[in-house]
């Protein structure tokens, strides 16, 4: 397959608004680790959204090796925004096109038992708060 260019805009919200910034500069460092070309890189000012919270964002172009990298990197840092501007067609075979949809099915996989893991532990805080509560209330 084909390397494939596009431009991602990738946002993240945190305070104080220097982490924020760094955390930006960073994410962008960690994409390159990963083999990826990363050009254009164009880094907003924070902006208070909240009493406490600020937003900030990137916009670049990513060079990934081919369509299962450039979905990969989709995936792992969730662009507010992607557009492919290379290649304007593309043809891959039918083993290519498994490999893409592997891919994509086992990172949805972890993804999707991630989050069954976070929900089940925020079940049991709850239960312990609730335990907590109630043996405070007899005292």
């Amino acid at each position: 397959m084909e390397k494939v260019r596009g431009r991602f805009i990738v946002e993240m919200l945190g305070r104080p608004q220097e982490v924020l910034s760094k955390a930006l500069v960073d994410l962008i460092k960690e994409m390159k680790k990963d083999g990826r070309v990363i050009e254009n890189e164009k880094y907003s000012q924070p902006k208070k959204v909240g009493k406490i919270i600020y937003s900030a964002f990137v916009e670049f172009e990513i060079v990934c090796r081919d369509l299962a990298d450039f979905i990969g990197a989709v995936i792992d840092y969730v662009p507010m925004t992607v557009e492919i501007v290379e290649p304007e067609k593309m043809t891959c075979s039918m083993i290519d096109m498994q490999e893409v949809l592997n891919d994509l099915t086992a990172r949805l996989y972890e993804l999707d038992k991630q989050v069954k893991m976070s929900q089940a532990g925020a079940t049991i805080l709850q239960r312990k708060l609730g335990e907590l509560q109630g043996k405070e209330t007899v005292k």
